[in-house]
């Protein structure tokens, strides 16, 4: 018996979507916490300059996590409707 390519496919997807979330947002959210930790340590030594800087990363990181993080969801609701769409229309639906 051969196997399955829609199960297949669902797989391949979800690898690559997951792939995608650990190479984006995970690691947006990693440099957003070394920003915060600047961030932080500026505010302490009262460095106003540095801490604006720092203020400056956190809000680019927070942009990108943002993004990614939409981007992705997106991505997920139009296979999840894909995947709603093809299997009302397969034959064993009928």
């Amino acid at each position: 018996m051969k196997p399955d390519p829609t199960i297949a496919d669902e797989h391949a997807w979800w690898k690559d979507h997951l792939r995608r979330l650990h190479d984006g947002p995970m690691q947006e959210g990693a440099a957003l916490k070394v920003a915060l930790a600047l961030w932080e340590s500026a505010g302490e030594q009262g460095d106003t300059q540095g801490a604006a800087t720092a203020l400056d990363l956190v809000r680019q990181q927070l942009t990108r996590l943002l993004e990614g993080l939409a981007a992705l969801e997106r991505e997920g609701h139009v296979h999840l409707a894909s995947q709603d769409t093809s299997a009302t229309q397969s034959p064993a639906s009928e």
